[in-house]
């Protein structure tokens, strides 16, 4: 079966999306984002997100219109290539206000590992093999997805690999609100070695 046909269209930021951007990823002058949302067959709303060099970060992504199915991590290769022409330097994956469930539950679970509260707002750095990495990557789509990519893509990426992952917790007021309401952001930091 053919795949969809992706179309990026530049878009801007909500007012909160822009907000986010500027908080949880920011970037020194002169470097700005492009904002872009994926199209599939000219009107399926598939993905909302931000790139520069180096950079991609996502907004929003629902694969479940695609016919067939295509994977989060092809959107974004097919994204990311589109605009940049290749991965070799693609280094930084990031996700605003994360909505899948076991994501969430990953990310907290990661924390208390770590002996952290199930809320803090600060950047919370694992790296694989560290303390907290296995319940990270437990039911955790964004991570294993660029692990996949890199994998995947092994020769364009540079062999690549995910090498630090951070969550960010934004705790609402008053703090004792439920975990499910907090906004949760991350950044995937893709290493490579080079001989």
């Amino acid at each position: 079966m053919e795949q969809p046909k992706l179309e990026n269209i530049p878009v801007k930021l909500s007012e909160d999306e822009s907000l986010n951007l500027r908080c949880y990823f920011p970037v020194p002058p002169p470097l700005t984002w492009q904002i872009w949302q994926t199209m599939a067959d000219g009107f399926k709303r598939i993905s909302l997100f931000a790139t520069m060099p180096a950079a991609y970060i996502c907004f929003h992504i629902d694969t479940t219109p695609l016919t067939p199915r295509m994977k989060a991590r092809d959107v974004l290769k097919h994204n990311y290539k589109e605009i940049h022409g290749n991965l070799s330097n693609l280094k930084f994956i990031g996700y605003c206000n994360i909505t899948h469930s076991g994501t969430r539950m990953s990310m907290i679970n990661a924390a208390r590992a770590l002996g952290k509260p199930s809320h803090w707002d600060y950047w919370l750095v694992i790296r694989p093999g560290e303390l907290g990495w296995n319940e990270a990557l437990l039911d955790n789509p964004f991570i294993r997805g660029a692990q996949m990519l890199c994998i995947e893509n092994a020769e364009e990426m540079l062999n690549a690999y995910v090498g630090k992952v951070s969550f960010f917790c934004e705790t609402p007021f008053p703090s004792s609100r439920p975990w499910h309401e907090f906004e949760l952001y991350m950044r995937i930091e893709l290493h490579r070695q080079f001989l």
